[in-house]
């Protein structure tokens, strides 16, 4: 629970990092989709790049997410999430709420439809997603001010 909001606050704050260095107003929000869409298109261009390089050379193929089913004791029908597509912004639009989902997991709300509330954390991905942010930050940061970028 801890790593799942931690991880999307990290990629939350990068986020919000990258578009302070750029001067555009921060949206007072959690969800990292609409953040993300705040990003001019060619930081997003460049951060699509270093992530697609990313989740392929360390998570294809490999299982990359966990999910959690809230609700009865019988056997939920689970959801095959291999087949979801990887490109940064699927994964930003379904991990929006991560932060917020996972810090209040311990709460149960009455799920939508069906029995089951679900919890899916998409680890791999959103880690991807944290080290591509974080080099275009870097980039960015040595362009501007001529010298190497902070670790």
């Amino acid at each position: 629970m801890v790593a799942a909001a931690n991880l999307a606050f990290a990629v939350e704050l990068y986020i919000k990092a990258l578009l302070t260095e750029l001067q555009i107003n921060v949206p007072q929000t959690h969800d990292l989709s609409k953040l993300y869409a705040a990003i001019p298109q060619p930081f997003r261009n460049e951060i699509e790049k270093s992530y697609d390089a990313n989740w392929r050379e360390h998570w294809h193929g490999k299982r990359a997410s966990i999910t959690i089913a809230k609700g009865p004791v019988e056997q939920p029908e689970w959801s095959d999430y291999r087949s979801q597509p990887k490109d940064l912004g699927a994964v930003l639009d379904r991990s929006g709420d991560t932060f917020s989902s996972w810090r209040y997991i311990y709460e149960f709300t009455e799920p939508g439809q069906g029995s089951y509330q679900f919890h899916h954390f998409e680890y791999g991905l959103l880690l991807s997603a944290c080290d591509a942010i974080r080099s275009v930050i870097n980039e960015k940061v040595r362009n501007s001010s001529g010298g190497p970028a902070p670790n």
